[in-house]
């Protein structure tokens, strides 16, 4: 490349001057050789110098041969600067031939070198060097280009094995930035090319400087990738990423590489204009330049590699576990590249997002790729891996959404079969159990090779169990149990066949399945319910002795859950009651007692020792261990049962002699007397309300007790019953913010109570009240939905409760209030849906009528009030009502000789006749006459 430089450099000097000097003085010719030399016309300084040679070339005067020295030492510089290399070596070694010991030996002998390598004579070049290093003492400067030249030799053979001694020597003899990061450079790639990390690393400051020479070098930026390669497929992770960060982008090498040719140039030029004196300089600019323009003709044979580079780095971060970053820059190459690449890198962050919870930013990147490449090469991978995330979450409801999307977009997912088993295995759990076994009979007909149909036939059982179809159930368990006998549903599905032949009242044959099952799998957490269930089947049978023992033996498992153990104990406290063994009923409830699980019904418990007490002939003792029982369990507020025994208490004072009634109440009132005392207040409260159903009260002591239930600072102590007492007596003295108070501490403290109804009924209708009685729309909306939001509770939660048809008919006025007609509608008619909500059915038709009335559709609320007055006549209020408005409905029928009929019948009625709505009626039929 130098060459090339200097022949570009020749053609521009080469006509400068004149060439003919015979008729010259020698100090004339001297001096006009000199003069052009300094202006760096060196071609045309040849002819001068070669004139001096040829003048004296024999002369053997010391004088003469001393002032030739450096004619024949410049015209060698001289061709050597012009490229023309084999005369300037041969001009060299004249040079070293008359001044074997002159004044610019040692640097002859490296230009000899330099013009060997540039005649690509590298391994004389190697030789000629160090022979030159061997022979002279250089200067550090001197020895950098010495070693340059050397390494170069190297490298012009692809020998990177031995170029690393020499560059060494570059980079600690260089005085100068470009040498020594080049060595360095050219060092970094010598080691990447021999995988040598260690010596590598103290080299990284100088490739990541600012105009680092790897910013620039092919070889290098080559050496990396290559290197980082390797280091990737040999698992070497952690080394791969850390090399693949040194490579730099291709576009800044380009950009790079052509402002540093751009400064060479520049810098060439000024130094022809100073006229260096040391020629090495502009030698190296030279080759540096030569250099430069190589590693542009490389970039342009070298496709680009940022994008491919960016997945190494990606990839890189990602075998490291590093998910977060690698996730990040497979994003953004998704947004730059197209096709397969980019539809592979948002698939990978996803995969990338999936590893770092919560999965929030996975969902957000796979609902992208769903809808950008919903026939993408990966959609199923994604979608499948999708749906098992939401199921780790146990996110049902999702599940069931996106796999039903999926297999929407693509019927023949790869992974059919286990979409449809999620969606069948997320159905049941979402109790929607038709859902559940649609699927995943698809699946078992759709993919019959699958290794999920043993699950799936397990939950297709279970589906039709819960679903009380028990014939299917107990034919799909018999699948699992005969062809699958060694799979983990065998021993559960053995369990759930026995609940199958249960439900199909095939009593004797599940008896014998729980037998085989309890002694097949003892230790299956089943076990218990197995041996209650047995329990059930004995005492159906009439084997109650048999019943009891099962019932005991259950209650003995400690993961036998609470509901069961309560049914258990109960089942066997009620055979041995209704076989009047009432001393083994006491000592079962006292053992029941004493275990105290949580959540057993302790109260009730009491009430049957009580039971068995008073039937055993122990009246006075039972009452006496029911005051016992208030006693012990009484200061606590939650304790419901308390209130529970106390009214079981006083119907039992109520139903007895006088003796023992007196003797009764004395007992309450000593038990009172010592809560007091002991300043059990939440006891206290208790039986005050109790004493007040004493017939034997006097007036005062039961206005003294009825004002301090009063006092609303009992409410932190109030248990229930005593709660409602105090709404009872608040609501019935017309006190709202008292009975406001008191509901909102029965809803605080009591929500999962029937206590609650009643007092969200008592807000409800406040709320209402309150919202009728103010102008603002947006305060009386707010009030309505306040109170919407306690009758929508009282109806969901008390479905079946006359309380929830109350609830249903306040919601159908105030949905009619606010306007929301359908809403109000549906009200209605859902109250007249239940048969036992009757006695409301009038208000629910006057309501629809009321309906239909204010979206003026007269017809059919016309009807709906006949139907009133035909069907309800001994409701007289409604039927008042219902009289009037239909024949305001027949009015603005234009109908008003039919207004006018249904008027004078209900004028005729003496009973609505009386009503407030006759009044109206009669003013009406004056307008129609």
């Amino acid at each position: 490349m130098l060459r090339k430089f200097l022949l570009c450099f020749v053609l521009l000097l080469i006509f400068a001057g004149d060439v003919t000097f015979a008729q010259s003085t020698p100090r004339e010719v001297r001096l006009e050789a000199a003069d052009r030399m300094q202006k760096g016309l060196y071609m045309d300084a040849i002819p001068p110098f070669m004139q001096l040679i040829e003048w004296y070339k024999d002369e053997t005067e010391p004088r003469i041969i001393t002032s030739m020295e450096m004619v024949y030492y410049n015209i060698s510089i001289c061709y050597f600067l012009t490229g023309q290399f084999d005369l300037s070596e041969k001009a060299f070694r004249e040079y070293l031939k008359r001044y074997p010991h002159g004044f610019k030996t040692h640097d002859a002998t490296v230009y000899i070198a330099d013009c060997l390598r540039f005649r690509e004579k590298h391994k004389k070049a190697i030789a000629a060097y160090e022979a030159a290093d061997r022979r002279y003492s250089y200067t550090p400067n001197m020895q950098a280009d010495i070693y340059s030249g050397i390494a170069r030799s190297y490298l012009a053979e692809d020998n990177w094995a031995d170029v690393i001694e020499p560059l060494k020597m570059v980079y600690i003899n260089a005085n100068d930035f470009l040498r020594k990061n080049w060595a360095a450079t050219l060092l970094a790639t010598a080691y990447l090319k021999e995988l040598d990390l260690d010596n590598l690393y103290p080299l990284t400051p100088y490739i990541l400087t600012r105009n680092s020479f790897a910013s620039r070098s092919v070889a290098f930026n080559m050496a990396a990738l290559e290197a980082a390669d390797q280091l990737f497929g040999e698992e070497r992770y952690k080394d791969a990423l850390w090399v693949y960060r040194m490579v730099y982008p291709y576009d800044l090498i380009f950009v790079k590489t052509e402002e540093f040719l751009e400064f060479l140039n520049k810098r060439v030029d000024i130094l022809r204009k100073i006229n260096v004196r040391d020629p090495r300089t502009l030698i190296r600019l030279q080759e540096t330049i030569g250099e430069v323009e190589a590693q542009l003709e490389a970039l342009d044979e070298i496709d680009n590699y940022d994008k491919d580079l960016l997945f190494r780095i990606a990839r890189g971060y990602m075998e490291m576990m590093r998910y977060r970053e690698a996730g990040e820059l497979f994003y953004y190459l998704h947004g730059i590249t197209e096709g397969r690449e980019a539809d592979e890198a948002l698939y990978t962050a996803f995969q990338c997002a999936t590893m770092t919870p919560p999965w929030t930013k996975a969902y957000r990147i796979g609902r992208e790729y769903m809808e950008t490449y919903p026939g993408g090469e990966f959609f199923d991978p994604l979608t499948i891996m999708m749906g098992q995330l939401y199921a780790k979450e146990k996110n049902w409801p999702m599940v069931i959404s996106h796999l039903t999307e999926t297999l929407q977009i693509n019927p023949q997912h790869s992974s059919g079969a286990e979409c449809k088993f999620l969606l069948g295995y997320a159905s049941f759990m979402e109790e929607q159990l038709k859902e559940s076994i649609k699927w995943l009979t698809e699946m078992l007909r759709d993919y019959p090779k699958t290794e999920l149909r043993e699950p799936a036939t397990y939950w297709i059982a279970m589906g039709y169990l819960f679903d009380g179809d028990y014939k299917n159930a107990a034919s799909f368990f018999d699948i699992v149990l005969d062809n699958y006998p060694g799979n983990i549903y065998a021993e559960d599905g053995a369990y759930r066949r026995a609940v199958c032949s249960y439900g199909l009242s095939e009593l004797e044959d599940s008896d014998k399945r729980l037998a085989a099952f309890v002694s097949q799998y003892p230790k299956n957490e089943n076990v218990c319910e197995a041996i209650l269930t047995r329990g059930d089947i004995a005492g159906a049978e009439g084997r109650l002795d048999e019943a009891v023992v099962y019932y005991d033996q259950s209650t003995t498992f400690t993961n036998l859950n609470i509901e069961l153990y309560n049914h258990a104990s109960f089942q066997a406290g009620k055979i041995l009651v209704e076989s009047e063994k009432y001393q083994e009923t006491i000592d079962h409830y006292k053992k029941y007692i004493k275990r105290n699980r949580e959540g057993s019904n302790i109260p009730l418990a009491v009430y049957w020792i009580g039971y068995s007490l008073w039937n055993g002939g122990q009246q006075g003792y039972a009452m006496k261990y029911y005051l016992t029982a208030v006693e012990q369990f009484g200061n606590k507020p939650d304790a419901i049962g308390v209130d529970m025994i106390l009214d079981e208490w006083i119907g039992r004072a109520k139903r007895s002699d006088k003796d023992t009634s007196d003797l009764a109440w004395n007992e309450l009132r000593d038990t009172y007397v010592d809560a007091v005392k002991r300043d059990e207040k939440t006891l206290t409260l208790r039986l005050k309300r109790t004493m007040l159903y004493n017939t034997n009260l006097s007036t005062n002591n039961r206005a003294r007790i009825m004002k301090s239930m009063r006092d609303e600072n009992s409410l932190q102590y109030a248990s229930p019953a005593v709660c409602q007492f105090m709404l009872d007596t608040a609501v019935e003295d017309g006190d709202t913010p008292l009975a406001v108070k008191i509901s909102n501490n029965i809803i605080d403290k009591f929500t999962e109570t029937d206590y609650a109804l009643d007092a969200r009924m008592v807000l409800a209708d406040n709320y209402i009240a309150q919202a009728q009685n103010t102008t603002e729309t947006r305060k009386a909306n707010e009030l309505y939905d306040k109170a919407e939001e306690h009758l929508n509770i009282i109806r969901e939660v008390y479905a079946t409760s006359g309380e929830a048809s109350q609830a249903l008919i306040k919601l159908g006025w105030l949905y009619l209030s606010k306007g929301q007609y359908e809403e109000s509608d549906e009200c209605f008619k859902q109250v007249l849906g239940v048969k036992a909500w009757k006695p409301n059915w009038p208000e629910a038709l006057y309501g629809r009528g009321e309906c239909s009335f204010e979206q003026n559709e007269f017809t059919k609320a016309s009807a709906y009030y006949e139907r009133i007055y035909i069907m309800y006549s001994r409701y007289i209020d409604w039927v008042a009502k219902a009289y009037y408005k239909r024949a305001v409905c027949l009015q603005k029928m234009y109908q008003p000789d039919k207004a006018k009929e249904v008027i004078d019948e209900m004028l005729s009625n003496p009973e609505t006749a009386a009503t407030p709505e006759a009044d109206e009626a009669r003013e009406l039929l004056k307008k129609l006459r």
